[in-house]
């Protein structure tokens, strides 16, 4: 239920938008987003801060977008959560503390520190290149792209990149399968 719930604004999104339009639609996620924070709270007693801030950036992005009526405002928001992200990934990376990629594979595989260093550091530039990509897209095509924009690259774009990122990730160094627990449950 929780991938399924995790879609749930971006689904509703979909579906005001196919029956009322984009501003509808706006307000939708908005109410969406405010909902999934809420049942969040409700059933764990806390938000979780990636939840957190992307229902910050909704919230003032879609607010904004229903003030002015203007949806630049909505389409820009992927490119200011990549810039965050990539932030996240730089500051956490280079202070001292373990790397994000490390933090997250740590426990499912051995993972090599230096292999996470260079996946941080390519994952911060992934994210910037999106961050880019977003831009020159909302730039270029403005409201009138607005359903390229969502299929073309929000959609099959990201996940094309996050995909060909991943298998880069397991060609190389990154990602060794943890053997020894493999072998150890096999005796």
């Amino acid at each position: 239920m929780n991938a399924w719930w995790d879609f749930f604004p971006i689904v509703a999104f979909f579906i005001a938008d196919h029956f009322k339009g984009l501003m509808v639609a706006t307000a939708v996620l908005v109410i969406a987003t405010l909902i999934q924070v809420g049942v969040q709270y409700y059933r764990d007693g806390r938000v979780h801060s990636m939840l957190l801030i992307g229902s910050a950036l909704v919230l003032i992005f879609g607010g904004l977008t229903l003030y002015t009526n203007d949806l630049r405002f909505l389409l820009w928001k992927p490119s200011v959560v990549y810039v965050v992200l990539a932030l996240a990934f730089y500051v956490v990376g280079f202070d001292g503390r373990q790397s994000l990629p490390s933090k997250v594979l740590a426990s499912q595989m051995i993972v090599h520190e230096y292999a996470c260093e260079r996946a941080n550091r390519e994952l911060i530039g992934l994210f910037l290149l999106m961050a880019v990509a977003n831009g020159i897209k909302v730039s270029l095509t403005g409201q009138a792209g607005f359903a390229l924009w969502l299929i073309g690259l929000k959609t099959i774009g990201v996940l094309l990149m996050l995909v060909i990122f991943v298998r880069l990730a397991q060609g190389g160094t990154l990602l060794e399968a943890d053997t020894t627990a493999t072998a150890a449950g096999s005796e």
